[in-house]
């Protein structure tokens, strides 16, 4: 009885120390706020320019952090209206599609220079609906 509970000391003990890293890099700062007063859809970071998607528009953080600029494509604009955004802390995606809450397509977003540029992936085999 008494080598279970030094058992069950070492185990509490072990477990007690152990700790889980995050899996991406946060930054504590603050934010500017961002233009209009819809609901924020997604707030991705590519490429370190942080992106953020309300009312159906894409903005993007100056490079000084101080305020929210109307999103700068590469191609001048965007090949699909983006209705959502996703990411990993390494990549940043973009919720393509024609109509509201109706998903056609994914593609990777990528910072460049200060303007983005938007890489189709491969097409869905069918239009997502209502997407949260």
């Amino acid at each position: 009885m008494a080598l279970r509970c030094v058992f069950a000391m070492l185990l509490s003990a072990w477990a007690l120390s152990a700790s889980a890293a995050s899996l991406t890099r946060v930054s504590a700062g603050t934010l500017p706020a961002l233009p209009g007063s819809g609901e924020l859809r997604g707030l991705v970071v590519a490429d370190d320019t942080p992106l953020a998607l309300r009312d159906g528009s894409l903005w993007q953080l100056d490079a000084k952090r101080s305020q929210w600029l109307p999103a700068r494509w590469k191609a001048g604009a965007a090949a699909a209206p983006v209705l959502g955004l996703f990411g990993s802390g390494d990549a940043a995606y973009a919720l393509t599609g024609t109509a509201p809450d109706v998903i056609n397509g994914v593609a990777r977003l990528r910072a460049n220079g200060g303007t983005l540029v938007i890489d189709t992936l491969r097409s869905l085999p069918a239009p997502l609906r209502d997407v949260h």
